[in-house]
């Protein structure tokens, strides 16, 4: 096939006409270090509502089991797998056009002292993907954390991990259906206060919420970055794994006695909210894709 290549005038769009300031990305980093610093605290210090029980709620008397997800490979599937698929996809469009001549769109950013460099659109689109994403990301952590700890909702396998020194077996019929109080009508016998503070953050899904807003955002992307028509419905695949392998290790959370089912169900709450903060702050930003740059005109006739 042969095509013959012409340039385009160069326009001015002023919408790639950009300009920054280096406090730009030092906000940036401070955001997200606060929004990084009250997960941490919330997840390690902060107590949880301390929640009594029925000793005839059957829904807390699972035994205790390990995770067939673990917490480090959720974190890993849903903060690295999205930023290197981001980052590769960036990467392999920079290199194809490359190939055609085009106009070269270019960003202030200013520091401190009247100091001005240039950055590309590439490098523009890396930074603003991966700073809305991390932003997305740790705002569904905080949300995630900061509910666990106002709810204090008993996990399935709670009174295995407690050991509450009242005996269920023992209690009159009345008793039996009486909402028992902490430090009043019982207490843990368990040692391990980490383990028993856990046992009583079961709402939301720790493992659910961020692995779906990291699936989730990265199904978007896809669907944005992966529109090329030679590429077919292989990115369609690529969409329908992620939601099988998301929804397993939601459903691992149940079948492992971690969560209730309305823990892992109440992620699509959370995680549409955090993904519509995110789609928001893109749209803000106004990305300029890649896509948008000036390609080579098909002349009529020039193919084979």
């Amino acid at each position: 096939m042969l095509i013959k290549e012409t340039n385009r005038p160069p326009t001015t769009n002023d919408q790639y006409q950009h300009s920054e300031t280096i406090w730009r990305v030092i906000l940036d980093v401070i955001s997200l270090s606060i929004l990084l610093a009250v997960s941490l605290v919330s997840h390690y210090l902060i107590q949880p509502f301390t929640r009594g029980f029925f000793c005839s709620d059957t829904s807390i008397r699972y035994p205790y089991k390990g995770d067939t997800i673990p917490f480090y490979a959720a974190a890993i599937l849903s903060v690295v797998l999205p930023i290197v698929w981001m980052w590769i996809t960036e990467f392999s469009k920079r290199f194809y056009f490359n190939r055609y001549p085009n106009q070269v769109f270019l960003t202030r950013l200013e520091f401190c002292g009247g100091r001005v460099t240039t950055i590309t659109p590439f490098v523009r689109n890396l930074y603003i993907l991966t700073v809305v994403f991390a932003y997305g990301y740790l705002s569904t952590w905080v949300l995630t954390e900061i509910t666990k700890n106002f709810v204090g909702e008993l996990r399935p396998h709670f009174l295995a991990v407690c050991q509450p020194t009242i005996d269920c077996s023992t209690l009159s019929l009345n008793q039996f259906n009486s909402y028992l109080q902490f430090g009043i009508n019982y207490t843990c016998l368990n040692t391990d206060s980490g383990l028993v503070r856990d046992a009583r953050r079961s709402f939301f899904s720790g493992h659910t919420s961020p692995v779906f807003f990291g699936f989730g955002w990265l199904v978007m992307y896809i669907h944005v970055a992966w529109s090329w028509r030679h590429l077919g419905i292989i990115g369609h695949i690529f969409q329908t794994g992620l939601a099988i392998l998301g929804l397993y290790i939601g459903y691992s959370r149940i079948f492992d006695f971690h969560h209730h089912w309305n823990d892992v169900d109440a992620y699509d709450i959370e995680t549409e909210e955090s993904l519509e903060m995110s789609d928001d702050e893109s749209h803000h930003e106004e990305i300029p894709s890649l896509m948008d740059e000036p390609m080579p005109e098909i002349q009529p006739g020039s193919f084979m």
